[in-house]
């Protein structure tokens, strides 16, 4: 699994969310420079530019819109569902059983022996079964109510260990 940044995933984040890098680096309690460094470092990894930077503005880009189109596959589907795959400047497919934070997951072994190619796996994902799921190789996982102690409060222990699961993968 290749993983993107963290640290620039989380300053994206903040930045879409406050349309300024320095509001963010205030959320964040970093500096502006590194919320501007964690971005571009992002947007290395993706090969995209996320954000607009004009005369101090702040504005997504298209391709800094673009999340990702979810598959909705049945929890007893014996078969993924047919779907296009992603163009090479199309945001990855999550594959999903549908209503987040659910957590159902569908059965992984219909993923065959590899996830189709930037292919997001979500819902059910959680350190008791994250090993299950990495076999199959997703291109990314997405993970939410899996490492919550309650709805919306994330679990700090929760999250290291399931992180703890995925660095060995992510790394080779």
């Amino acid at each position: 699994i290749m993983t993107p940044p963290l640290n620039g995933l989380k300053a994206f984040e903040a930045a879409a969310r406050f349309e300024s890098f320095s509001r963010a680096a205030e959320a964040l309690n970093v500096t502006q420079s590194a919320v501007s460094h964690q971005v571009r470092n992002l947007e290395a990894y993706l090969e995209v530019r996320l954000f607009e930077r004009v005369n101090g503005a702040l504005t997504l880009t298209e391709a800094g819109l673009i999340v990702h189109r979810v598959v909705t596959v049945p929890e007893t589907a014996a078969r993924l569902p047919d779907f296009e795959p992603p163009a090479a400047d199309d945001g990855p497919l999550v594959f999903d059983v549908g209503g987040g934070g659910s957590g159902r997951a569908f059965d992984w072994r219909i993923l065959g022996e590899r996830a189709p190619g930037r292919a997001f796996i979500a819902g059910g994902l959680r350190p008791e079964n994250i090993g299950r799921l990495l076999p199959y190789r997703p291109w990314g996982v997405d993970v939410s109510s899996g490492i919550e102690s309650s709805p919306g409060v994330k679990d700090p222990e929760r999250l290291r260990r399931f992180f703890d699961l995925l660095r060995p993968v992510a790394v080779s």
